[in-house]
């Protein structure tokens, strides 16, 4: 029961791992734009 607790908890963390860097990304990629568009 214990083995499926945890594979269930570290397949939740990855999911929430690439959900933060494709947010990281997007947050990059709209940053740099703006940065552009000043220059």
């Amino acid at each position: 029961m214990m083995q499926i607790y945890k594979i269930i908890f570290g397949f939740t963390l990855f999911i929430k791992m690439k959900c933060n860097e494709n947010m990281m990304n997007h947050a990059v990629n709209r940053f740099q734009s703006l940065f552009s568009g000043l220059k």
